[in-house]
């Protein structure tokens, strides 16, 4: 018997910086505190502490950086849907095909990378990319 999925609770979190006994730091999450698009190369904290608060309880996170958890070299790449349409003389009732169209490509940093784990949770793990504020939190 197949059972139905229910649907995995989720909600918006705004996480913020602190220090190692969890106290409020700043709402400012990016390790270099710079924008993305410099793509200038900056020193990574020794260790990245933050509070989320989610599912009714704060998790505080203590993080070190982990440069080997994206690959050298590695890159990100957007795709998006593009409808073409059929131009064959004479049929202009032909469908139209979706294709995916790589819409832009950027290298992936290895510099703003923290693994880490959450207090009070043994065994819990958490991976994160910080280059722009804190995305992806696992």
């Amino acid at each position: 018997e197949l059972r139905k999925s229910r649907p995995r609770p989720y909600g918006l979190v705004i996480p913020i910086s602190t220090n190692a006994d969890g106290s409020y730091i700043s709402n400012i999450l990016s390790a270099s505190h710079q924008r993305r698009s410099t793509r200038e190369v900056s020193q990574s904290p020794k260790q990245l502490y933050f509070n989320v608060t989610a599912f009714g309880r704060e998790f505080h996170l203590r993080l070190k950086p982990n440069t080997r958890l994206v690959a050298p070299e590695a890159i990100v790449e957007w795709y998006e849907d593009s409808v073409e349409t059929g131009n064959n003389a004479g049929n202009t009732s032909q469908a139209g095909t979706v294709t995916e169209r790589l819409w832009k490509r950027e290298p992936l940093w290895t510099s703003c990378a923290y693994v880490g784990d959450i207090t009070d949770i043994p065994g819990a793990s958490v991976a994160i990319s910080n280059c722009d504020g804190l995305v992806r939190l696992v």
